[in-house]
């Protein structure tokens, strides 16, 4: 590819996000690579493309845990050299024989001598772009002259994708918002991505932005979603759902998504979509809803509907045939999954909830 056509495939990458992964594959090409990346860290999140080839190998490196401590990266961030470095400026190859995440991973693979740049983006954006898999040191060397007279333009081209990026985000969530309903996009690390117009009326006041992550006072609720994030390092988690407590006032309903696959690249984002619904919301009157939303058993969720009738528990375990004490470890599993810790809160949280006749437990 000639370097008029390569600008051309930078600046149209610009415009649209989608056109990335190509146009990584084409300056790998064109350099003797076998692939490049580029991240975007922004709003407290960090985004990431690949070019198709090594779109695999990537996913392995984050799920192995070497983005972790990001050791190959490290100096590479810390140095923010405007052009483009390589392994071999950092580390003596007798070094990196001995270091875990090229003894166990790269150099197995073939894929030690890579060259990268980082890039001051728009606003307080960091911008990565990484050039994989040459077949030696030296051939990652010998591209660093094209490289870097690529860079001022890959360097405009992707600090205006992510800028694109951030703003369907929020386009995204404010469509959530034209059929009624509070939602937000959190980032993997907890930071607020985006929020509707909703969102900042039902939560503005039961929220803060703290340094390390969003923060819900309800404590019941934020540890909730300390956990889910802390599962987004791990295997894909479930959804969950839990109450906000709002004092005096009915309790929202929050629910926590984890985005990933389809959902991640339409919210353009790698982490949780939380909508919030009203406790008191005539909509939620079925009990396999009710199941749903906070992973009720049937006697559970059937023990909730009693109760939201008015029936004391130990008329509930009478008329079903069990004991008070089994009711009783029920009630509490059914505390624990949906944040309550008195009975009258669950009805209140519940009462609407409860549907027609009581079905005989088992």
């Amino acid at each position: 590819m000639n370097e008029g056509a390569m600008l051309d495939g930078i600046y149209e990458a610009a415009a649209i996000p989608d056109r990335w992964p190509r146009l990584l594959h084409d300056i790998a090409q064109a350099h003797g690579a076998r692939g490049a990346t580029v991240f975007a860290a922004q709003a407290g999140t960090t985004e990431w493309m690949t070019s198709p080839a090594i779109e695999h190998l990537f996913e392995d490196y984050v799920e192995q845990g070497w983005m972790v401590d990001n050791v190959r990266g490290a100096g590479m961030i810390a140095q923010a050299n405007p052009w483009f470095s390589t392994d071999i400026d950092f580390f003596s190859e007798e070094e990196m024989r001995t270091m875990p995440v090229y003894r166990d991973f790269l150099i197995p693979l073939g894929f030690d001598a890579a060259a990268g740049t980082v890039i001051q983006g728009a606003q307080h954006d960091m911008i990565v772009i990484t050039v994989e898999g040459f077949a030696s040191h030296r051939h990652a060397r010998a591209a660093m002259p094209s490289l870097n007279r690529f860079r001022a333009h890959l360097a405009r081209a992707a600090s205006l994708m992510a800028r694109i990026r951030l703003s369907r985000a929020q386009a995204m969530v404010d469509g959530i918002d034209a059929v009624g309903t509070a939602a937000a996009v959190i980032t993997g690390t907890g930071k607020l991505r985006s929020v509707n117009a909703s969102f900042a009326k039902k939560m503005g006041d039961l929220v803060i932005e703290r340094p390390d992550r969003l923060r819900i006072f309800d404590p019941h609720a934020d540890k909730i979603l300390a956990e889910m994030l802390g599962a987004l390092h791990g295997p894909v988690p479930s959804a969950r759902s839990t109450i906000v407590r709002r004092g005096e006032k009915p309790p929202y309903v929050i629910h926590l998504i984890p985005l990933r696959s389809l959902a991640r690249d339409i919210f353009e984002a790698d982490g949780l979509l939380l909508l919030v619904t009203d406790g008191a919301n005539s909509a939620f009157s079925d009990v396999s809803l009710l199941r749903l939303l906070f992973d009720l058993t049937p006697t559970e969720a059937r023990i909730v509907q009693a109760l939201g009738k008015g029936l004391r528990l130990s008329d509930i375990a009478s008329r079903n045939g069990v004991t008070y004490s089994t009711a009783k470890v029920h009630l509490r599993s059914i505390f624990a999954k949906t944040g309550v810790t008195r009975q009258a809160e669950l009805v209140s949280l519940l009462w609407n909830w409860t549907s027609p006749p009581l079905p005989h437990m088992r």
